[in-house]
């Protein structure tokens, strides 16, 4: 098992938190069943010039399933992952920086 570091635009971060979401998509990190995904929220630059940051907030979700069939229009090198979320950190009010 692996744990991936992920991040999630505060609306997917929140969708993924109330349960309207059960899935992660973005590239290929050689995702296998079972590895773990700390995905942080991440807060990009507004129009205000924000610099951009990591809220603090995180949730720990474990990889259920993997889909990376180009038939179904994946781009090569991209998956959908089904996710099973365990666990919750709301550190909001540590800010870090963000890459």
């Amino acid at each position: 098992m692996t744990v991936h570091q992920v991040k999630a635009y505060p609306e997917h971060f929140a969708e993924l938190l109330d349960g309207r979401r059960s899935y992660y998509a973005g590239k290929n990190e050689h995702f296998r069943l079972h590895d773990v995904l700390h995905i942080q929220e991440y807060q990009p630059p507004s129009a205000g010039a924000v610099k951009p940051y990591y809220t603090g907030r995180v949730i720990r979700a474990a990889v259920i399933s993997i889909c990376d069939d180009p038939r179904l229009g994946l781009i090569d090198g991209y998956v959908i992952l089904g996710l099973s979320v365990f666990n919750y950190i709301d550190g909001s009010s540590e800010r870090g920086a963000a890459d």
